[in-house]
């Protein structure tokens, strides 16, 4: 952040989403999350490559995968500013269910975009 000088302008925090979020935190104009999105039954069948190097916590999204997102639609959404945004990360074949969690969260406008495989990769929401 000092490099490209936006330490005011940027905040980057660890919290755990499936807890409410802390009172003082304020107001955010974006909300960016890579939240852990593989069904907890795929996890065996992942890649060695990532079976044994990850943390099972940065991969498990519950028994469907969408656990943290809708423990992030519940919980965080409030801490958006009005014109703010927030920026998701799933799964391949998830981005219809995740765009219906967002929506059922009261984002208005939702938004997706693909990753280099044309993979429906990032869920960008907003209210207005």
């Amino acid at each position: 952040m000092l490099r490209n000088n936006i330490s005011r302008n940027v905040t980057a925090i660890e919290v755990d989403v499936l807890e409410t979020p802390p009172a003082l935190l304020g107001a955010f104009d974006v909300i960016v999350s890579n939240p852990p999105y593989i069904p907890t039954g795929d996890l065996i069948s992942l890649d060695s490559s990532v079976r044994d190097y990850e943390p099972v916590c940065a991969l498990d999204g519950g028994p469907d995968g969408l656990y943290f997102y809708r423990a992030i639609a519940s919980n965080w959404t409030s801490l958006l500013k009005e014109d703010g945004q927030i920026l998701l990360e799933c799964g391949a074949g998830q981005s219809q269910a995740v765009r219906d969690i967002m929506h059922d969260g009261g984002f208005g406008v939702i938004k997706t975009f693909n990753d280099t495989l044309g993979i429906e990769r990032v869920i960008a929401c907003s209210y207005k």
